[in-house]
């Protein structure tokens, strides 16, 4: 297993296993710690979280097996993740200044998600394999 592959299934594992945690807190804690509306945001940014989760393990997939520019959007999924669900957390616990970061995490989510795209568009990378 090649090192971007490893690194991206260990973002992988990090993320679902905070977007688990943190829905349980969406879940669980009482209300007088998280009003319906940000506990409404939280489990959005929940969400996001465990389908980057998901992605990332895709894409580990798609680098062991070549595909264009999967590096990159392994990158770009990693921050944008981390920048996005953690500014929306952020924001559903009352902490504004981390929320900022969300846009950017975002757009880095868009792009990625292209990048993905235009990989397997422009054809198979230096091995061959299933996504040939």
């Amino acid at each position: 297993m090649r090192g971007a592959t490893r690194a991206a299934i260990v973002a992988s594992g990090v993320f679902g296993a905070t977007g688990v945690a943190l829905g349980a807190a969406a879940a669980h804690l009482p209300a007088a710690m998280l009003d319906p509306r940000h506990r409404a945001m939280l489990g959005h940014g929940v969400e996001m979280e465990i389908w980057h989760a998901l992605a990332l393990l895709g894409t580990a997939f798609a680098l062991e097996h070549g595909l264009r520019l999967a590096r990159i959007a392994a990158v770009m999924f990693t921050l944008g993740t981390a920048l996005f669900c953690g500014g929306v957390d952020a924001l559903a616990f009352g902490l504004a200044w981390p929320a900022r970061a969300a846009p950017l995490g975002g757009t880095l989510l868009i792009l990625a998600w292209l990048l993905l795209a235009s990989g397997a568009l422009a054809g198979r990378g230096s091995r061959p394999g299933p996504l040939s």
